[in-house]
């Protein structure tokens, strides 16, 4: 329990090992930086499992996580949850070049393997470039794959720019299977996705049996948004979804003319309820 401790600097710490919590929890870890790259390490390229991130916050200019700033050069997670978890811009900051999860805030250079992630009440206040899991997924100068095995992650996010989802920019190649994500928008501009919110720039996205939930309280540019991927370039990225389902919800209250562009992605079945 770190309710009474007082992180008063940045780590420079670029961790390399393995971090077995044994079922253990960190609970009220809070760090508040007006600096880049926030998070338990600034970059992370390790192993972490059985461990559990309870009631954290997190709060810096760019590059923001609980568990790292960056995930950088490759890592694998499993078995790690995080509740009640909260990511948010330093209040006295200005500008910045966005990227807030709350596993990490930018993913860099892969491999990176996820097996059993949980996210559950996650909040994110963000300028762009915000997800449930992380801001962004980038192969970098080399291709190595991001794989995400069973995810759960639910929570809400708020921001006055661009590209929200579970992974709010993705440009490498990630292949999920077996997740449920709940995401909903209390504010957003556009390019806004349950899985992804902004496939572009070579990114590929492969994704089986999925179950999502958008739900959108207020957009300013409605038109950039769908229930798999926000904002898609066909001339340089490419998805697959197989057994992929959404609940139907209703949108109507956030235009009088809700007509989302074709570069936008409704991938799979919708389920009525």
């Amino acid at each position: 329990d770190m309710s009474d401790y007082e992180w008063k600097e940045n780590s420079s710490i670029t961790f390399t090992g393995l971090i077995d919590g044994q079922g253990y929890a960190i609970k009220n870890l809070r760090i508040n930086l007006p600096v880049a790259k926030v998070g338990l390490f600034n970059t992370f390229k390790g192993t972490i499992k059985n461990i559990t991130f309870d009631n954290a916050y997190m709060s810096g200019l760019e590059d923001v996580g609980v568990l790292a700033g960056n995930i950088y050069d490759g890592a694998d997670m499993e078995n790690v949850t995080f509740l009640s978890c909260q990511v948010d811009q330093e209040a006295s900051t200005t500008g910045g070049g966005g990227y807030f999860g709350v596993v990490a805030g930018r993913m860099r250079r892969g491999p990176v393997t996820i097996k059993n992630l949980i996210i559950k009440d996650a909040s994110i206040k963000a300028p762009k470039y915000a997800g449930l899991m992380t801001g962004g997924i980038e192969a970098g100068n080399r291709e190595g794959v991001y794989s995400l095995k069973g995810i759960w992650a639910e929570g809400s996010v708020t921001s006055e720019g661009a590209a929200i989802g579970l992974i709010g920019r993705n440009r490498a190649t990630t292949e999920m299977e077996d997740a449920y994500i709940a995401l909903t928008i209390e504010n957003a501009k556009k390019e806004v996705g349950v899985v992804a919110g902004h496939l572009k720039e070579g990114g590929k996205l492969h994704v089986k049996r999925l179950i999502g939930d958008l739900k959108v309280k207020q957009m300013t540019q409605p038109t950039y948004f769908n229930n798999f991927i926000g904002s898609f370039d066909s001339n340089t990225s490419s998805y697959t979804a197989e057994d992929v389902y959404f609940f139907q919800e209703d949108y109507s209250h956030i235009s009088d003319n809700l007509t989302p562009t074709n570069s936008t992605v409704d991938a799979g079945t919708r389920i009525y309820w």
